[in-house]
């Protein structure tokens, strides 16, 4: 991975923080967790303090299981807790797809199973009652690539199980949802919502430590780890160690060489969000601020209001570097200028839409796009690969791996249908930046046709 690291160092101009999110402005305390300081014992050894892992640790708890987890840095300070806050149904390859690839009775299964993971997301509260819902409008997904009358043939052909959970909106009713001539129709997540992704997560450390205290570790790295008949032995790499039954591997995209096998089967993508200076209030004529927003292209935009009437912008992926501050900002204010070129005056013109936030995180995406989950060796197991759609899935893969791990079921082997393909080592970000720029020419394209379909009617 030399080449990839050096890439990521060398970025045209001030790097992008993942640490000075919008979400640390309203931020609810919580409390601070140790450091590991001496040798352990537990049953099970959790890597990685994001929304999977902490899942995990809470369901164990919530069933007595003794438990360890650690995490490399703070809680929050990955993809987990500066993310753009969507969480809806579904995972990321479309249910189409997962029907062609795993059979359609597969396919439903994983769809229900990521309801799960939203309908666990939504009824979460912290022990004050917190509200951690920020929009509970729906989700919308807008489309660029189709046209009106090819989607709504689409959502009429899908699935009951997924026809339940949406709605079509027609062209004609978007003004609704958001005033832009770029979108020929949208599909609504009725389920889906919008979250402050780092309050969600203290919120659930903070009920952990009150059903476990003393079992969560912060600034804690694992060095590596090694598997024997009579257990796993953890070396952190302050030297102490951590013994215990099982391992799970719930790094992400910011796991290194020390995860072993699991490091070669995924690959860490970086997107990148940012936040404008609050607008005035005429902007939510333009944008509904009770819902959340993408659109269908491969790493294509999404944004939403904010109950401060920001607008929280993400955009692309890159598998090799990220972009420099100033980029991202000339970037985003190209697609707020595209799409809403209104907005700009109430910024004051394009060149005066200021930013206050911007930063980047890496996901952990997979060749198959779909999580790894389950038993590696006889005693490791992954939790890993959510791509960039796991504020549902995470926690609902958490739930399954659970359930395996207490002996109560079995429902984690739908995750063996799920292919462990190698990421082509140092060569495999190369090969997805040169992938990913091929799609969003193709989707460049694609987009330019419909348009000039629709001036035409």
């Amino acid at each position: 991975m030399l080449c990839y690291r050096f890439a990521l160092k060398h970025t045209k101009g001030q790097r992008l923080l993942n640490n000075k999110t919008v979400y640390k402005k309203n931020y609810f305390s919580t409390v601070d967790f140790p450091s590991v300081t001496e040798n352990l014992e537990c049953d099970i050894a959790i890597v990685g303090g994001g929304l999977a892992g902490l899942s995990l640790a809470y369901q164990l708890a919530s069933h007595n299981k003794k438990f360890i987890l650690i995490e490399a840095q703070k809680i929050g300070e990955g993809a987990s807790g500066i993310n753009g806050g969507f969480c809806s149904p579904g995972w990321s390859v479309g249910y189409s797809r997962l029907c062609e690839q795993y059979g359609r009775s597969s396919a439903q299964i994983f769809y229900n199973l990521s309801l799960e993971g939203v309908r666990w997301v939504s009824s979460f509260k912290d022990k004050k009652g917190f509200e951690l819902i920020e929009k509970k409008g729906g989700i919308m997904n807008l489309s660029l690539l189709q046209t009106e009358e090819f989607a709504r043939d689409g959502f009429n052909k899908s699935d009951l199980i997924v026809r339940n959970q949406s709605q079509f909106i027609p062209k004609q009713e978007l003004s609704n949802y958001v005033k832009s001539p770029k979108y020929s129709c949208g599909l609504l997540s009725k389920s889906g919502f919008s979250l402050n992704p780092l309050n969600f997560l203290n919120a659930l450390k903070n009920k952990i430590n009150l059903k476990q205290p003393k079992t969560i570790f912060e600034n804690s790295k694992m060095q590596s780890f090694s598997e024997g008949n009579e257990g796993c032995v953890i070396t952190m790499a302050n030297g102490y160690t951590i013994q215990s039954r099982q391992i799970v591997l719930a790094t992400g995209g910011y796991g290194g060489n020390e995860t072993g096998y699991l490091k070669t089967r995924w690959l860490p993508i970086t997107t990148s969000i940012a936040v404008t200076s609050p607008l005035k209030g005429e902007v939510q004529n333009y944008i509904n601020p009770n819902f959340a927003f993408s659109d269908d292209r491969r790493a294509g935009n999404y944004y939403r209001l904010m109950p401060d009437n920001r607008l929280l912008w993400g955009r692309g992926i890159n598998a090799v570097g990220t972009p420099d501050i100033e980029s991202l900002r000339r970037l985003v204010r190209a697609d707020i200028s595209f799409f809403f070129p209104d907005i700009l005056d109430l910024a004051y013109g394009k060149n005066n839409l200021n930013f206050d936030f911007s930063w980047s995180g890496k996901m952990a995406y997979s060749l198959s796009m779909m999580p790894y989950v389950g038993q590696l060796t006889a005693r490791t197991f992954a939790l890993s690969g959510f791509g960039g759609h796991g504020m549902n899935t995470a926690p609902a893969a958490a739930i399954v791996l659970s359930e395996f791990l207490l002996g109560l079921t079995d429902r984690v082997s739908i995750f063996k249908k799920i292919p462990m393909k190698w990421n082509g080592y140092q060569f495999g970000p190369y090969a997805a930046e040169a992938l990913y720029k091929l799609m969003v020419a193709k989707d460049k394209i694609n987009s330019f046709y419909q348009r000039e379909r629709r001036s035409e009617l």
